[in-house]
Formats: C-alpha cells, structure tokens, sequence
C-alpha cells in the first residue's frame, strides 16, 4: 500500500510538470501554399519544420489540417487548398515565428 502511494504522488508530481509545461506553449499556423487545381503541393511539414528550426524554434509536436469552410473555386489554381501546417512552440518563440509569417491559433490541439 506504501509503494502505492509513492507511485500516485510521483505520478501527480510529473502531470504537474507536464501541464506546467504545456502553459508555456502556443500553437501556431501557416498556410502551406498547397493550391486546390494541384499545381502547387505546398511545403511540407518537414520543410517548415525545419525552417522553424533555421530560426532557432524547436517544436516536438506538428500537424498538418484542411481548413473548414474554405470556399472552393473550380478549376482554379490560384486558390488555396486550404491546408495549413501547425506546430507546438514555446510562447517566447511566438514574436520570431510572425515575423516569418506564423500566426497563433486557438489554445487547443488544431488537428484532433
């Protein structure tokens, strides 16, 4: 029963640190420049991945999204798809991340 307790505390204690950490973070978003025709793909999420990491932003966790309620053209291939790259950053990073042209988005994971 002893051993129970610490494994409970030690499990509360590391929870709290997680969520401490997650307070501390923002979740940001690009547009990939994907086009709806297909002449375009847009970036990757590795390739802006790793331009965030150019600008010395780390981020562990990414995803990438179709917006909703985007209006569709046809056949158009100046429009966008509407499929947007986002990633986990620390909010300190967040001035250097919209200065490359990234915008925070809503507190909660974009892509569930």
């Amino acid at each position: 029963m002893r051993n129970l307790k610490w494994i409970f505390l030690m499990g509360l204690i590391f929870t709290s640190m997680a969520i401490a950490a997650l307070a501390d973070s923002v979740w940001i978003g690009r547009d990939s420049g994907a086009t709806q025709c297909g002449c375009t793909e847009g970036r990757s999420l590795e390739q802006d991945q790793k331009e965030l990491l150019d600008l010395g932003i780390e981020s562990t966790t990414g995803c990438s999204g179709r917006l909703i309620g985007i209006v569709y053209c046809d056949a158009c291939c100046v429009c966008s798809a509407g499929v947007y790259n986002f990633f986990l950053i620390d909010e300190a990073d967040l001035p250097v991340a919209a200065e490359a042209g990234w915008g925070a988005v809503r507190e909660t994971a974009p892509c569930q």
